[in-house]
């Protein structure tokens, strides 16, 4: 799920449909040629999930327990071995941790417990940079 995308409860729209012989269906139901479904969700950020044609370009940050109170750990899949820049942010833009990582191993993944119970309650920013890729996730600090 998207950093900028709406939490809480969301309708998603599913279309099957062959349009050969025209675009004509009943939206929420079943036609000659195809089908549509709604269904209702609930999105959280405790929720990772992968566009396909992401999966292989853009490291998966993964961050528990949330919400933080002192100590979390840092768990990201990384789409290849390289170097990349880790760093943490308030929304003012200032880090208060950075790392730089050198990925180097058959299963690309980097695993941290970090204890960052000195900072203020709010949200903060993991930020990870490469060079091939730019990719961010909010965490909220309680």
């Amino acid at each position: 799920i998207p950093s900028n995308a709406f939490l809480g409860k969301i309708k998603l729209r599913i279309k099957m449909i062959d349009d050969a012989n025209g675009p004509d269906y009943d939206p929420c139901g079943t036609t000659g040629y195809g089908e549509v479904e709604d269904y209702s969700l609930t999105c959280t950020d405790n929720i990772t999930s992968i566009d396909p044609a992401d999966a292989n370009s853009k490291p998966l940050i993964n961050v528990y327990p949330t919400p933080i109170k002192d100590a979390f750990t840092l768990d990201i899949s990384f789409p290849d071995n390289g170097i990349y820049k880790l760093e943490i942010g308030n929304t003012l833009g200032q880090i208060v941790y950075s790392e730089a990582l050198e990925i180097n191993n058959s299963n690309y993944n980097y695993n941290k417990k970090l204890n960052l119970g000195d900072l203020s309650k709010g949200v903060y920013i993991i930020h990870l940079s490469g060079d091939k890729t730019n990719t961010s996730k909010k965490i909220m600090m309680e």
